[in-house]
């Protein structure tokens, strides 16, 4: 055009085919048309309404390794008690005590670490899921 440039903006969504956005800019002959275009579309893709999406799985997966941490996180706390019931056996020469704190004291620490390691894995999948794909 001899008055200048229109360029009609139109964001759609591809499954309905159908325009979410609208917008029309006008830039004077001669004008640079790409600061106009770049806000023009920045202002598209802010008035597009956002999809809404509906899948629970990324939730499911973020709440189980949230509670693995809660559990790790417990498991720890009572490998640490058992630890001192350990020492405590010891300090007194109770030494089949000692024994059995010991293996109580491996066997929350290992379940601790454990816990917590799975749980961190399948938060951070979870959170993936969710904002990845």
């Amino acid at each position: 055009r001899s008055e200048g440039s229109r360029y009609e903006l139109v964001l759609s969504a591809a499954a309905q085919e159908r325009p979410l956005a609208r917008r029309t800019v006008e830039v004077p002959p001669g004008g640079d048309a790409v600061p106009p275009l770049r806000r023009s579309l920045e202002e598209l893709f802010q008035a597009a309404p956002r999809p809404r999406d509906g899948r629970l799985g990324p939730w499911v997966a973020v709440g189980a390794g949230a509670a693995l941490l809660a559990a790790g996180t417990g498991a720890a706390l009572v490998a640490r008690s058992s630890a001192g019931a350990r020492d405590r056996a010891g300090a007194r020469g109770d030494w089949q005590g000692y024994v059995n704190e010991d293996a109580s004291w491996r066997r929350w620490r290992t379940g601790s670490g454990v816990a917590l390691g799975v749980g961190a894995a399948v938060l951070a999948a979870g959170f993936t899921w969710k904002y990845a794909f």
